[in-house]
């Protein structure tokens, strides 16, 4: 969280101007605009495989998070990691320093929560233990401590919902695809994907649910 709150403070000043930022990952909404219209049927596709459960309130968490995009993909931006899980984080070896963020393959720019949200959607149940509620809390007091900048419950409430929702829908076309051509049995992106279609629909049947 220290290695995160210092690279969003810093990540909007080091992000280049125009058509300088192609060489980066498009932002998460492009493909959330360029797909909205065919992620219903790609949840029904995988709800015929019996991989997905029914998702009857998937209608409004889409209609919502479209609409939140329109509010919030105007706000300040910053760098993003996109990929931090235990193997992509070099850890100090003492709490007195940063841990180190490596394998930058898939670095855009988006809203910081993007990269929050990340965390707390990894297969395996590799988040299980960390108490997240607490670990927002210690990211927005580190990061007020270095940019000085505050915001209300409400909105980063608001905001972190947003981008748990974008991510899970940005990884329905990547989970459609995988269902459709999957890897060999017993291999590691097979195995990554199996769990991961367990945490992936979790997490759009809660947010189905809260939208």
């Amino acid at each position: 969280m220290h290695a995160y709150a210092r690279l969003h403070a810093s990540g909007l000043n080091c992000l280049p101007a125009g058509e300088e930022l192609d060489w980066l990952m498009d932002r998460h909404e492009k493909r959330l605009f360029e797909t909205a219209g065919e992620l219903p049927n790609m949840i029904e596709a995988l709800v015929a495989q019996g991989i997905w459960t029914r998702m009857p309130g998937f209608g409004r968490l889409l209609d919502r998070t479209l609409r939140d995009a329109e509010v919030l993909a105007s706000q300040p931006v910053t760098v993003l990691h996109n990929d931090v899980y235990p193997p992509n984080c070099g850890l100090p070896v003492s709490g007195e320093s940063d841990a180190i963020l490596v394998d930058w393959d898939m670095v855009s720019f988006g809203l910081a929560e993007m990269d929050l949200a990340f965390m707390f959607m990894q297969p395996f149940g590799g988040h299980r233990r960390v108490d997240r509620e607490a670990a927002l809390a210690h990211y927005w007091r580190r990061r007020g401590e270095i940019d000085g900048r505050r915001h209300s419950k409400a909105e980063l409430k608001a905001r972190q919902w947003y981008a748990d929702a974008l991510w899970a829908l940005w990884l329905i076309p990547v989970a459609f695809r995988m269902a459709e051509l999957p890897f060999p049995p017993g291999s590691s992106p097979r195995i990554y994907w199996d769990s991961m279609f367990g945490v992936l629909g979790q997490r759009l049947q809660l947010l189905s649910h809260e939208a």
